[in-house]
């Protein structure tokens, strides 16, 4: 029933699935792991998902008869940068940058969660911590009270850098092994909120 529910979504063109697709496959790639790569693998054939339409940015046309309609600049561009990581061993691959500053995360996701009003310094003694993924490389933000209380920013990076499990994305270090299941559901459906770029 769910996988069912996604497929409606993705050929419609839904940007939060279509993301989380693309994620596992760069997140795969550059951190050689088939386990990520099967799993992204496997809801792409459950919810009938081409490769052309996550990697080439074409999706199945809803309102004529054509296979796939380009839909590179409206929904999800090609995802070009694989190209050059794909030939890149382990060793050399990128899977974290530095450290995410609290100037850059976006207006978007501060006035979804209320912290628009908010400052670096009078949030330090909440328990935040937000992670960016882009071309399958993971960057963090942390309060200081996360990093004092959870996982610092360096254990959070070392786990990431370690790559002894691809698959949990670095979160092994502040989701315990029972709650994982609940934190996966969350996170799938946040992707499902979000059919469209730049929703809150």
């Amino acid at each position: 029933r769910e996988a069912s529910a996604a497929s409606v979504f993705l050929i419609k063109g839904h940007f939060g699935l279509g993301w989380l697709l693309r994620t596992l496959i760069a997140m795969s790639i550059r951190r050689r792991s088939f386990m990520l790569l099967s799993r992204a693998a496997t809801l792409a054939v459950k919810c009938n998902i081409s490769m052309d339409m996550i990697m080439c940015g074409e999706e199945k046309s809803l309102s004529d008869n054509s296979e796939t309609k380009n839909m590179c600049d409206s929904v999800m561009p090609k995802m070009s940068f694989l190209e050059s990581i794909f030939l890149t061993p382990a060793k050399s691959q990128v899977v974290h940058g530095n450290r995410l500053l609290w100037s850059e995360i976006t207006k978007t996701l501060l006035d979804a969660t209320q912290c628009s009003t908010e400052s670096e310094t009078s949030i330090s003694n909440r328990w935040i911590i937000i992670r960016e993924m882009k071309k399958g490389i993971a960057r963090w933000f942390v309060t200081p009270a996360f990093e004092r209380s959870i996982a610092s920013w360096a254990s959070i990076q070392a786990t990431l850098k370690s790559n002894k499990s691809p698959q949990s994305g670095g979160i092994d270090v502040y989701v315990p092994v029972s709650e994982k299941p609940k934190f996966f559901r969350a996170l799938v459906c946040q992707m499902l909120l979000h059919p469209a770029p730049n929703m809150p």
